[in-house]
């Protein structure tokens, strides 16, 4: 078991070494509208984001290998 922190950094707990932590903190911000919050979790939101910008990152240096190449 080791001491893991959530991907968002808000909460820490002891876990065994694989495994990976995600918290259930949800997001407090408003929503275009602004009224209402937007209650997704920070960590899931945050793997999404990253899977995001290392695809696009992968998108474009493939394209950058092609066009420069």
């Amino acid at each position: 078991m080791v001491r893991k922190r959530c991907r968002c950094g808000k909460r820490e707990r002891e876990i065994q070494c694989y495994k990976e932590f995600q918290c259930d903190v949800k997001c407090a911000k408003l929503r275009d509208c602004g009224v209402h919050q937007c209650k997704r979790k920070v960590c899931a939101l945050l793997l999404s984001v990253s899977v995001f910008v290392l695809y696009r990152f992968h998108v474009e240096k493939i394209h950058l290998l092609y066009t420069v190449g």
